[in-house]
């Protein structure tokens, strides 16, 4: 397998169980820096990127070296769609760095948006979550400001004297949920 040749999906498949560095280097140079851009327009670092990349070749070696996996679409594809998986698994819940065997019938349809809407549905349901959490007046105060609600409107609609104090209370409400959010998050 000669550098800078483009491969088959067999030939890479090949490539990767045997080994090959040539192969290697070239999946690498083809799906590691889209990879990182897509942790890095999540707030993560090149590094990070690096270890998942790293974690997801590793994983798909040992699978193809089993053979336990069956690609029919482009490894290169699976590459990255397996990268963005699991660093959405671990952006969404996994706390601690744990590889997770990578699905056989992987959704390489599944576009960058996506998996950005996945990511933005699991912030949205840790937000309500720690929402529900907080007391019922913050809760109903956050929501009415958030509604468009003035501080005098917000007063009446929870029983305080003045706007002032609603806003006072919401200053607090807000730094206890971005507390709540961000140890969940």
């Amino acid at each position: 397998m000669e550098p800078g040749k483009k491969f088959s999906n067999n030939e890479l498949i090949k490539g990767v169980k045997i080994g090959n560095r040539i192969v290697l280097e070239y999946l690498y140079d083809a799906t590691l820096e889209q990879f990182k851009n897509f942790v890095s327009y999540y707030g993560g670092q090149s590094d990070d990127a690096f270890e998942f990349f790293q974690d997801v070749m590793a994983g798909i070696y040992r699978r193809l070296k089993e053979n336990d996996l069956h690609i029919e679409k482009s490894l290169e594809a699976y590459i990255l769609v397996s990268c963005k998986k699991q660093y959405i698994k671990y952006k969404t819940g996994n706390k601690g760095r744990i590889f997770i065997p990578i699905d056989d019938h992987l959704d390489m349809e599944k576009t960058t948006r996506e998996c950005e809407e996945d990511v933005l549905k699991e912030k949205y349901k840790i937000l309500w979550g720690c929402l529900k959490d907080l007391s019922e007046r913050c809760r109903k105060i956050i929501i009415m400001f958030y509604s468009g609600y003035s501080s005098g409107q917000i007063a009446v609609g929870v029983g305080l004297k003045t706007p002032s104090y609603v806003r006072r209370i919401k200053v607090d409400c807000m730094k206890k949920l971005k507390s709540w959010y961000f140890k969940r998050y």
